[in-house]
This record gives structure tokens, sequence and C-alpha cells, in this order.
């Protein structure tokens, strides 16, 4: 498969395990330049050996650990990744716990609100994070998309794009 996104930069969170590896494995074979991303404490041994096969070492990636809760790491993340790539052209936030909460039906209050903190709002956090300040230059220009649905990060071709419950596309 060739996405046409060599070079590219991505940030991808919760990259340590589950989709987000398995993204940072697509990503780093079609030869993008990858920042991993998740909580404190992941175990990275798997991840950096699956990535470094993916990748045949020819592409640099970089793991960082961040609180996406806190607003300030999210902004350290993004400083971080422009300063060892100079760009940011996707971002893929699949950091959540909805599932590692265990049932749905059996799930208390707090089990929720801590699921909606971290699967939800740290994409909220991170969105402005990524395309703030000093960082437009490097990311691109927003593009105003009006669909009513929850936050995915999606993989264009080279191009950063979210999808949030309002706000805008990232192109």
């Amino acid at each position: 498969m060739d996405l046409k996104i060599e070079n590219r930069v991505a940030i991808i969170t919760g990259g340590s395990s589950g989709i987000g590896l398995a993204t940072a494995e697509l990503l780093a074979s079609e030869g993008c330049r990858l920042v991993l991303t998740d909580v404190e404490g992941a175990d990275w041994s798997q991840c950096e050996q699956r990535v470094e096969k993916a990748a045949g070492g020819k592409h640099p990636y970089r793991i960082v650990s961040a609180d996406l809760n806190d607003t300030e790491d999210c902004r350290r993340l993004r400083d971080t990744t422009i300063n060892q790539f100079g760009s940011i052209h996707i971002v893929v936030h699949t950091a959540g716990v909805t599932g590692a909460k265990g049932d749905p039906i059996e799930m208390s209050d707090e089990d929720y609100l801590e699921a909606y903190q971290i699967d939800f709002l740290s994409a909220v956090r991170l969105a402005p994070a990524v395309h703030s300040g000093h960082a437009r230059k490097q990311v691109g220009k927003v593009r105003r998309h009006h669909q009513r649905e929850r936050f995915a990060a999606l993989l264009g071709r080279g191009r950063l794009q979210h999808r949030q419950s309002s706000p805008g596309l990232f192109r």
C-alpha cells in the first residue's frame, strides 16, 4: 500500500498498544516519522520492536510520555514534535479507556466520567494545542467542518485531519 505519506510527521496517542500501536506500524511502514505518546508508565518494549521492524530502521520515531488530561502536556507534546521533526502533518488519537473499564452495563458514573475525560476531552485538549500559536505555520489551515459526532482522528493523504464534535477539520 502506498499512501503517499513518506516523511510526513505523525503524532499517535495511545501509541504503546492496541489500535495506536497498529497505526504506528502502518505509518512506519509507509515511511512516516512518528511521535508516539501514552501515559507515564506505559510498556513500550513491544512497541519499539514492532515499529522498528515496520520502519525497517529507515525512519525515526520518538516516544513521549504525556498525560493528555493536562493542557501543558499537550503543548509539550506539540513542541517536542516540532523541535524534533519541524512540523506536524498527521494526528491519530487512539488514547482511551472505555473498553478497559469493563462491562458498560456495570460501569459506575465515576468510570464513565474517567472514560469521557480520557477518550473525548483529551482529544479536545490536544487539537487546539497542536494547532495553536507558532505551530499553525507547521500544521496548516483550519477548515470548518460541522458534523456532530464524537472526535475521531482520520489519516489523510499527508494532511493533518481532525474531526471533532464541531470546531473543525485541520488540513
